[in-house]
């Protein structure tokens, strides 16, 4: 009867709705398959809810590595929809942390646990405010520390582990809670070292760690992997402790607002008492400097990374210690060898001090061997992807969770011999032994500074391609460049006016200066910067405006797939990957660090330089990136070049007069008698105004999705949410009447300084900020020697009959120009 029923309400579905209901059905379900293809592998869960039900608060890292040894270090579950990545060993923590640094970094963007107790903090924050506010505190929290322990608090530090030992001794060796005895002592010590002895009372850090540890009752594993909205409101307020960690947190707020309110009436620019005073100190210097990011310095700001500092701080340490001390009853004989060496470094006569810490060899190890067995946090939701990505071969999503997996890391064998034992004596450095990894219990390397190994390989770049492009013209490679245009001037003459395609004449030349500025006379053949650069033109023929704009799986998998030459893009791209990673691995056959030849030599030197350091971004320096980025520099450095200095001639032909002027001052500076060199560019006024106009009023590119937001803000008083992306609009920015008088008119004289006028601002072609590209200057400098130089020995011109050139025919690669020798 049901089945009778639903036939009938589909008979009454004219022809087109049933075709567009099944299209939408198959559209969805062929979207759900592709969404979870090439994910890690993993358990599958429960709809909605995902692993969650199935997770038990005693063991549940005993089950994460069970998982790893079936499905690999690298694998995924969901928690109320929220996809989550294992992270199960130190190379994957690396890879996710170091490595691929630019795709993770915020914190959870959902509601979860941490996110509601901590978000306020600098922990917890994102973006901008979480770069300036961590850069201070990291600074402050410094000096306050080991400094301060050196020096100003060294006699009350000390005084107040004197005590302690004291008050253990009166015991005459009867039980004791060392637990609550060590969050005693630590109240002392934190209160000295961020308040000193005036900012905050010990009666009120001890309060507030008694609600603290209240509150930490409630970070079991099931709740800190719940997030989102249904979860908010539907199933944390159920869960063991939740409803009284709500009062405890809104409590311990109060009371960190009521201190920052108290200071706030007698503070003191002069004479900061306390990391308070000194927060307020930085906050007031900037913004007396008009520094923009005063506004990060927020009292609520303040008062989450108090709360995070004095719980951490006591209730961290007192625990801590307590599992150091566990380790000391579980393994007697460690006792015993600490202790002696104890003996033998400081003696009896007096306590340690912060100084004797490098000498305690055998003592550090037991505590490194100590944290690395240590079942107190065995792992932690860290940070959550911001763009699509692959770890271990496998996709991750924008929004995965990257859970680093404490327990299973520490326990890899891959890295330590036989995990399962405790032994200090692996930590120990010994001559022909190589030390394994340290623990992360604290995170690894410098992986929590977004983007960091960006802003890392493209400050090496920024100055390699500035030695290999300016000094490089000036000093080793100037005879064969220079050789390289008196070539190109020496052939064009040959033709005797007849036309000549200058774009693939100049394509072809192009490849022979940036072979020799990249990679000298040995790094690269022609042949393989000229097969690179013939695959690229046609990767350039797919990026059209509206593929441009185009992002996301569904368009990746049911709409590039269809557009104008995507396929014969994706080919070359893998091709032009081979012959790259080709030349990398001929590089490393013969490479000699005392003997660098070219760019990609010197990028193994600095990698090694750093790896022998010790410095951790070492790793940003991989074989990948550095194929990602020769293929910028070897595509932009010709095609670039030649399609600039293609419609820099093509303003020449539709404006003939100014190339009579170019060619009077360039008589006026650098004469007959030689060619234009480097040096000439700051004297050439009007050729550098020609260039910058002609740049402003180009239709070449004129818009480009530039970067995401990453935080929601505002700009001109809008909202703008995250993951937005910016659409920089060139076309318009260089045809603002408010910025540029008469901007349809092309007038070079706009850009040169006279007294009394204002120039203009400079074109933005090459981008603005820190994502400024890398080759502005190599390529402007190319631009300048070829375009001077060929205006000094020709003059240029249509064919005759011919009209006047379009934009369409200079994008079809048709710059047909007769070149006539002018001596």
């Amino acid at each position: 009867m049901q089945t009778n029923f639903i036939l009938g309400a589909i008979g009454t579905l004219s022809p087109f709705s049933l075709a567009i209901a099944f299209a939408t059905l198959f559209i969805s379900l062929i979207y759900f398959v592709f969404k979870g293809k090439n994910l890690p592998p993993g358990p599958f869960g429960l709809p909605y809810f995902g692993y969650w039900p199935f997770i038990n608060d005693n063991d549940f890292h005993i089950k994460l590595d069970s998982l790893k040894k079936q499905h690999g270090d690298v694998f995924s579950f969901t928690c109320t929809r929220r996809l989550y990545v294992n992270l199960g060993s130190i190379k994957a923590v690396r890879e996710a942390l170091i490595s691929k640094s630019e795709f993770f970094g915020d914190r959870m963007s959902d509601f979860s646990l941490f996110s509601f107790l901590f978000k306020d903090g600098v922990a917890f924050i994102n973006g901008e405010s979480w770069k300036a506010v961590r850069k201070f505190f990291l600074i402050l929290l410094k000096e306050r520390g080991a400094n301060s322990i050196k020096t100003s608090l060294a006699g009350p530090l000390y005084d107040s582990i004197k005590s302690t030992i004291n008050h253990i001794k009166t015991k005459e060796g009867n039980p004791i809670n060392l637990m609550e005895l060590l969050t005693e002592n630590c109240n002392a010590i934190l209160s000295l070292t961020l308040f000193g002895e005036t900012g905050a009372t010990e009666e009120k850090i001890r309060k507030f760690n008694k609600i603290y540890g209240i509150q930490f009752q409630s970070m079991t594993p099931r709740s800190i992997l719940l997030s989102g909205t249904f979860a908010r409101y539907f199933i944390f307020p159920f869960m063991h402790n939740y409803s009284e960690t709500v009062k405890c947190h809104k409590k311990m707020q109060r009371m960190l607002y009521d201190i920052i309110k108290e200071h706030k009436t007698i503070y003191d620019v002069e004479n900061p008492r306390d990391i308070i005073d000194e927060y307020f100190m930085e906050r007031d210097r900037r913004r007396s400097k008009g520094d923009p990011t005063a506004e990060y310095f927020t009292d609520k700001t303040l008062m989450g990374s108090l709360m995070q500092f004095i719980g951490d701080g006591v209730l961290t340490v007192a625990s801590f210690s307590s599992l150091v001390i566990k380790k000391l009853l579980e393994h007697p004989e460690e006792q015993e060898k600490v202790y002696n060496e104890i003996v033998e470094v400081i003696g009896l006569d007096r306590q340690p001090t912060i100084e004797d810490k490098s000498k305690l060899t055998y003592f550090n190890a037991y505590i490194l061997e100590a944290l690395r067995t240590t079942d107190f946090f065995n792992f932690f939701p860290s940070q959550e992807c911001i763009k699509d990505t692959t770890l271990s071969g496998y996709r991750i999503p924008k929004g995965a969770m990257l859970l680093v997996n404490f327990y299973s890391c520490h326990h890899d064998p891959a890295v330590y011999k036989e995990p399962e034992k405790f032994n200090p004596s692996r930590f120990l450095q010994t001559e022909g032994k190589k030390r394994p990894e340290l623990p992360i219990l604290f995170g690894v390397g410098v992986a929590f500074i977004n983007g960091e190994s960006w802003k890392v390989t493209r400050k090496f770049f920024l100055v390699l391609l500035k030695e290999r492009g300016t000094n490089s013209i000036k000093t080793s490679i100037a005879g064969p460049l220079y050789d390289s245009i008196k070539y190109i001037v020496n052939e064009l003459k040959a033709k005797k006016g007849e036309p000549v395609n200058l774009i693939d004449f100049l394509t072809h030349k192009c490849n022979t200066i940036l072979r020799l500025t990249l990679f000298g006379e040995v790094g690269a053949t022609e042949e393989q910067v000229r097969k690179l650069n013939e695959m690229y033109a046609v990767q350039i023929e797919s990026m059209l405006p509206i593929t441009f704009l185009l992002c996301g799986t569904f368009a990746k998998f049911f709409l590039f797939p269809f557009m104008p030459h995507f396929s014969e893009a994706l080919q070359c791209r893998g091709k032009m990957e081979k012959v790259i990673y080709d030349m990398i691995d001929g590089h490393k056959t013969t490479y000699d660090p005392e003997n660098p030849r070219d760019i990609i030599d010197e990028y193994f030197k600095e990698r090694d330089r750093r790896r022998s350091k010790g410095d951790p971004t070492a790793e940003y320096f991989t074989d990948k990136v550095l194929m990602g980025s020769l293929i910028q520099f070897i595509a932009d450095g010709v095609l670039s070049v030649a399609s600039i200095i293609g419609l820099q001639v093509k303003n020449l032909l539709d404006h003939p007069e100014e190339q009579d002027k170019i060619y009077k001052e360039i008589m006026e500076v650098v004469g007959q008698d030689r060619y234009p060199m480097i040096e000439d560019k700051s004297k050439l006024t009007y050729f550098n105004a020609y260039m910058l106009e002609a740049m402003r009023t180009t239709d070449f590119f004129n818009f480009f999705p530039s970067q995401e937001c990453t935080k929601e803000t505002t700009l001109r008083g809008y909202r703008i949410p995250k993951r937005a992306i910016l659409l920089v609009n060139f076309y318009s920015c260089h045809n603002d009447p408010e910025i540029y008088e008469e901007p349809e008119k092309f007038n070079p004289s706009r850009f040169i300084q006279t007294e009394g006028k204002k120039r203009p601002e400079l074109p933005i072609s090459f981008g603005i900020g820190k994502r400024l590209c890398l080759g502005e200057g190599f390529v402007m400098m190319q631009i300048f020697l070829l375009l001077s130089t060929l205006i000094q020995n020709f003059h240029l011109s249509l064919p005759e009959g011919s009209k006047k050139l379009s934009m369409e025919d200079f994008l079809s690669g048709n710059l047909l120009v007769c070149v006539k020798p002018r001596h």
